[in-house]
């Protein structure tokens, strides 16, 4: 370094905040967070939540604890059929394995979790963003197998109620993602 030449200042210090990449500028590197196809996933887990909580008290005798004579209700009489040919698919059993190794025996608890955790991503973009991705990306693989598992309760649902369960979930999900 010469004399006549004043020592370098230090970089000037950024705030956190300043420096944080945000969906506004476009230079979000964790714009799969709240972008529209995790979205999609957690429209659909949330639509199976809302399936499966409306049908849970009627469906209670297709679970093995119930007594061998409980019948399920008439609107319900295929739908032990629809579960009963989809177990005996490849695919479909392995989703169901999949989906109890990830419950830990607690699947509904995981699916109110689930989508519980992507309300609360997408109410929340200002958190800590790895933590955001991450659990917008955990909830939303997490709805996804749900969903897959949960083909017979959404097609209980039927023809005439499957699009407005399907909007609803939309419809949260998409209030829930502030702009």
């Amino acid at each position: 370094m010469q004399p006549d030449q004043p020592p370098p200042s230090p970089a000037p210090r950024s705030s956190t905040a300043a420096s944080r990449p945000t969906a506004e500028d476009g230079a979000n590197p964790l714009r799969t967070t709240v972008g529209w196809i995790t979205g999609s996933a957690h429209a659909l887990g949330f639509a199976v939540l809302l399936v499966t909580e409306l049908f849970r008290d009627d469906l209670a005798g297709v679970d093995a604890s119930t007594a061998p004579g409980a019948r399920l209700p008439e609107y319900a009489k295929g739908f032990g059929d629809l579960r009963e040919a989809l177990l005996a698919e490849g695919w479909y059993t392995y989703a169901v394995d999949l989906w109890e190794h990830l419950t830990f025996g607690e699947p509904r608890a995981a699916l109110w979790a689930a989508v519980c955790a992507a309300l609360v991503v997408r109410f929340n973009r200002e958190g800590p963003p790895r933590t955001q991705c991450g659990l917008s990306v955990a909830s939303a693989a997490y709805s996804l197998v749900a969903c897959v598992v949960g083909v017979p309760y959404l097609a209980l649902a039927g023809w005439f109620a499957l699009p407005f369960v399907l909007l609803t979930g939309g419809i949260a999900v998409t209030v829930a993602t502030r702009r």
